[in-house]
C-alpha cells in the first residue's frame, strides 16, 4: 500500500508539471456541469472547475434509496436499501484535434451500500438479511472529449481502480411453532475485507456536459 501511495504521488507531481509546461500563455477559465452514465446502467451528475488544461472534478453516481413492503399470500417482504458513490479528482487535458481532447488524471472515490431485507411467512418463519459496506478507491482516469458544439461536450473515459471494501453481512433466521414457541434460531455474521483492482467495462463512463 505504501508503494502504491508513493507511485501515485510521483504520478501527480509528474502530470502536474507536464500539464503546466504544455499550457499556453492564455488560460481559459471554465466550469462544466453534466450528466454521467456508466455501463452498469447508473446515472449521476458531474461538476468540473478550472481551465482548459487542468480541471478539478466532482462526480456523484448511482445514488438511491428504497423502502418497500410487499405482500404475497402469506409472505411479507420488507426491503430497505441505500447506496451512493462520490469521487473527487484532478484531470489534465491536451488538444489532439480541432474538436478532440485527450484527458487523464486521478480520482479518489468513496461508496456506501446498505441493505436490510426481511421476510415473514405468517408467524412460522422470519428471516433477516443485512449488509453494510464502505468502499474507498483510487482510479486512473483516461479518456477523450469531443466538442459537439463550442459549449456542448461529449466525453468517454475509463477508470481502472484499486479499491478496498470493508463491511459486514448478517443472516438471521427464526422458526416458530403454531403457538409461537421458538424452534430454531440461526445467525451468521461475516466480516468483509476485500482488496481488488478493477479493469472491467463497468468502469467506462459516458458524459454529456455544458461548458460555461
Amino acid at each position: 500500500m505504501k508503494r502504491l501511495i508513493l507511485l501515485l504521488t510521483i504520478f501527480i507531481v509528474y502530470t502536474s508539471s507536464y500539464a503546466q509546461e504544455g499550457v499556453s500563455q492564455t488560460k481559459e477559465r471554465r466550469q462544466e456541469v453534466g450528466i454521467i452514465y456508466d455501463t452498469s446502467n447508473q446515472f449521476g451528475i458531474s461538476y468540473k472547475i478550472g481551465h482548459n488544461r487542468s480541471m478539478w472534478r466532482f462526480n456523484t453516481l448511482g445514488a438511491f434509496s428504497v423502502n418497500d413492503q410487499h405482500h404475497e399470500d402469506s409472505l411479507i417482504k420488507d426491503t430497505k436499501a441505500t447506496s451512493f458513490k462520490i469521487a473527487i479528482g484532478k484531470e489534465f487535458r491536451k488538444s489532439i484535434g480541432k474538436k478532440l481532447e485527450l484527458r487523464y488524471g486521478l480520482d479518489i472515490g468513496f461508496r456506501y451500500d446498505h441493505s436490510n431485507n426481511s421476510s415473514a411467512l405468517m408467524h412460522y418463519r422470519k428471516t433477516d438479511l443485512y449488509y453494510e459496506g464502505y468502499t474507498t478507491s483510487i482510479g486512473f482516469v483516461f479518456g477523450f472529449n469531443y466538442y459537439i458544439f463550442e459549449d456542448l461536450i461529449m466525453g468517454v473515459e475509463m477508470i481502472p481502480a484499486f479499491s478496498v471494501l470493508k463491511g459486514e453481512s448478517k443472516y438471521h433466521s427464526r422458526s416458530y411453532t403454531e403457538s409461537g414457541e421458538l424452534i430454531s434460531d440461526d445467525e451468521n455474521i461475516t466480516q468483509i475485507d476485500k482488496k481488488t483492482f478493477n479493469l472491467s467495462n463497468q468502469n467506462v463512463i459516458l458524459t454529456l456536459s455544458y461548458k460555461f
